[in-house]
């Protein structure tokens, strides 16, 4: 539970609707150091089947509109869940009123959107966080450092599988008619947005190149750092039956070794989370410990909570969410122009 340093417990607010608004609501009234006062929707009220009952049962209040949530509520933390609505509006609202933002992600749409909201945090000094279960995920961290203790010797290469299948927690006729479509982003759809993991392990991607076609995409990868490279496959196999909707994995190559990260929302494949072969030593970590995406969630608003308490930086801060924001928007100008395209830098 998270160790409150202050008197008072933070207040929370929701403005958004879907599942993940949703969660969030159900995320902070279940938090004892949150007083979670207020929710805004589209339509001033909780949508249905939200599982969290009639609204007038409900603790919290339910504003028709932001302002009457910033003049009202008072909140120092909002969570925006930008379905369907003018996220540059809402932000400037919100950030003008000097009240930090905590964003799933994509957390905008196109780079100029992207753009735009960091000039806006940054005219009015705006604290702005990514929520991104992958990169607190305790296996991600500990990649990370076997990684940096130089397990694998110098990195050469990164190949990441993502595999969409059947079990989704969506309407199937709707979900596979868009992932067939080649001309929709299925890199920046959260089932398949990993550049901020990748970068999160391996550095800045400077160029990339894409190949795409109805269900797929292969990205191919040049990092900053010399002598790194990397593939990126999405696939949507719409007949193959993923739990959680999903699995992906993860295989870098160094001089000396190879690292593997498995199983991380499903299991395809029977296999340790992490296997390490280093030189002619090969080492497991398998922790068979239940992780939900649930209590990824949970750890990583608490996470955001904390810092933003004690006022000092987080680690899941907008930038990676930028860098995230402009590969995509490189892997559609390649896709679009048929080459190597070089990533823009936000930051």
């Amino acid at each position: 539970m998270l160790e409150n340093p202050s008197p008072t417990p933070l207040r929370v607010a929701v403005i958004g609707h879907g599942p993940a608004a949703e969660r969030a609501c159900r995320v902070y009234a279940d938090l004892e150091t949150v007083d979670w006062v207020g929710r805004v929707s589209p339509n001033g009220d909780f949508q249905p089947n939200s599982g969290l009952g009639d609204p007038a049962d409900e603790a919290v209040p339910v504003y028709p509109t932001i302002d009457a949530l910033i003049e009202t509520a008072a909140p120092q933390a909002v969570e925006l869940h930008r379905l369907s609505m003018p996220s540059l509006d809402i932000c400037e609202r919100i950030a003008k009123a000097g009240i930090p933002i905590i964003f799933p992600k994509p957390f905008a749409v196109s780079l100029d959107e992207a753009d735009r909201l960091r000039r806006v945090f940054a005219r009015f000094d705006t604290r702005a966080y990514l929520l991104d279960p992958w990169l607190f995920h305790p296996f991600t961290d500990q990649t990370r450092e076997l990684l940096r203790d130089g397990q694998v010797g110098e990195i050469q290469h990164i190949r990441v599988k993502s595999h969409i299948g059947s079990q989704l927690d969506t309407n199937m006729a709707d979900f596979t008619e868009t992932l067939n479509d080649p001309a929709i982003e299925i890199c920046m759809l959260p089932p398949f947005d990993k550049a901020a993991l990748i970068e999160h392990l391996m550095g800045p991607i400077d160029k990339l190149f894409a190949y795409g076609g109805a269900g797929r995409r292969m990205l191919a990868l040049r990092f900053k750092e010399a002598g790194r490279y990397g593939v990126h496959e999405a696939v949507y196999s719409p007949q193959l039956p993923t739990a959680a909707g999903g699995d992906h994995s993860l295989e870098i190559t160094g001089t000396d070794g190879i690292l593997w990260l498995r199983n991380l929302d499903s299991c395809l494949v029977e296999a340790p989370k992490i296997r390490l072969k280093r030189k002619d030593i090969v080492t497991v970590w398998d922790d068979r410990a239940e992780y939900s995406p649930e209590q990824q969630e949970r750890a990583l608003r608490v996470h955001i909570l904390e810092h933003l308490e004690r006022r000092v930086p987080s680690r899941f801060d907008l930038t990676g969410a930028l860098r995230a924001i402009a590969v995509n928007d490189a892997v559609r100008r390649s896709l679009a122009e048929n080459r190597s395209v070089r990533v823009a830098s936000l930051v």
